[in-house]
C-alpha cells in the first residue's frame, strides 16, 4: 500500500470484523488506534459477485469500474504496538447504503457460522469427551472473540440451533426400514452381533 493511500474501513460487526482479520494472511497496516487487513475480492469469485449486485442495487458510485475486482478493509482495534505504524496513513469508514451493508455483513455471517459450526462438528467427532467445550474456546482465542457478543454460551447456541448428519450420536436409533425388519424377525444387526 502507498503511504498517501487512504483506508476506508468497511463497517463489518465486530465479531466478523475479528473473524475476517484473522482470517485473512494479508499485510497488516496500524495506525495509532487500528490495525487493518485488506480484503482483496477477486470478480470472478462468488463473493465479488454477489458483493458487486449489492453494492450496484444501492448506487454506490464507481463500483461499475472494477474488471478484476476490489478491496474491503477490516479494521479491529489495536491491541499491542509491535507493528509497524504508518503515521500519515488516513483512516475513514466507507459509506455504504445501510440496507448493503447488512447484506454484505449477512454474507459473511453465514461464512462465519459455517466456518465455526464446520470446525466444531470435527472436534466433537473426532474427540469422545470434552470436544465441543475445546472447540469453542479454541475459536474464541484463535479470532480473538473475548470482546465481541460471541462468547462460549452464544457460539454453544449457535451449534445447537443447527442440525446436519455430523451432530448426531452415534448411538442414536436408526428409524429406516432395515433396521425395523431385521429387529422384527429376530435377525441381530451388525453392531448387536459386535456388542456381544
Amino acid at each position: 500500500m502507498s503511504e498517501n493511500q487512504q483506508l476506508l474501513t468497511f463497517p463489518f460487526k465486530p465479531h466478523l470484523a475479528q473473524y475476517l482479520f484473522y482470517t485473512l494472511k494479508s499485510e497488516v497496516y496500524s495506525d495509532e488506534i487500528y490495525r487493518h487487513r485488506v480484503i482483496k475480492i477477486s470478480m470472478r469469485s462468488l463473493h465479488g459477485k454477489i458483493i458487486r449486485v449489492i453494492l450496484e442495487k444501492a448506487d454506490y458510485p464507481g463500483i461499475k469500474k472494477p474488471q478484476k475486482g476490489f478491496a474491503l478493509t477490516v479494521s479491529i482495534p489495536k491491541r499491542d504496538h509491535r507493528k509497524k505504524l504508518y503515521a500519515d496513513g488516513r483512516t475513514g469508514e466507507l459509506k455504504v447504503d445501510p440496507q448493503a451493508v447488512e447484506l454484505i455483513n449477512e454474507l459473511y455471517q453465514i461464512e462465519f457460522e459455517n466456518s465455526c459450526i464446520s470446525y466444531i462438528a470435527g472436534r466433537v467427532a473426532g474427540q469422545k469427551r470434552g470436544g465441543l467445550k475445546q472447540a469453542i474456546e479454541d475459536i474464541i482465542k484463535v479470532y480473538h472473540l473475548q470482546d465481541t457478543e460471541y462468547n462460549y454460551d452464544r457460539l454453544m447456541k449457535m451449534y445447537q440451533r443447527h442440525k446436519f448428519p455430523l451432530k448426531k450420536s452415534v448411538y442414536e436409533k436408526v428409524n429406516d426400514s432395515l433396521y425395523l425388519r431385521e429387529k422384527k424377525s429376530g435377525g441381530k444387526l451388525l453392531i448387536d452381533r459386535k456388542l456381544k
